[in-house]
Order: C-alpha cells, then structure tokens, then sequence
C-alpha cells in the first residue's frame, strides 16, 4: 500500500457518518429491573448492585460488561418485545 493509497483510505474513513456506540439489547423484566436504579449516582456500575451483579451472573445481562455504568446503559439500550405481550402499553 503506498502513501497516496493511505490517505485516500484516511478520507474515505473520515467522511463516514458517525455510527453511534454499541446498544445493549434487554429483556422487558431486565429493563424494568435496571431502570430502578436510574436515580442511583451516574457514576453506579452493575458491580456497584448487588442483586444486579447476581442476576448477571445468573445469565441475564447478557454481552454486558459488569463493569458499565447503569445510566450508560440505560441511555444506549433497545427493549427487545418480540414474544413478549404487551400489556398495558
């Protein structure tokens, strides 16, 4: 690859619309759940609750780090309702 190459590639990159960070994709009752901890301090991780790091390692959760902060993922999360009955929505 040469230089010219390289910095068309760079450009090419750049000039890519911004792709928003991963979302975190829950369950109804794993919404409902973490979302009772939204007025918990901004900085509260999923280790920072314990009965929240013990359903995580029960398997719910899934694909998201302990480590991340709760309004992170309240503020990036998509509510998966498929098989779900939606009562009272």
């Amino acid at each position: 690859m040469n230089d010219k190459s390289c910095g068309k590639d760079i450009r090419k990159w750049l000039g890519l619309p911004y792709r928003k960070p991963r979302v975190y994709k829950l369950a109804p009752f794993e919404f409902d759940l973490i979302n009772t901890y939204s007025d918990f301090n901004a900085e509260c991780k999923l280790t920072d609750c314990k009965q929240l790091l013990e359903l995580k390692e029960k398997g719910y959760f899934k694909d998201i780090n302990k480590y991340t902060k709760i309004h992170d993922i309240l503020s990036d999360c998509e509510v998966n309702y498929v098989g779900e009955e939606l009562k009272g929505i």
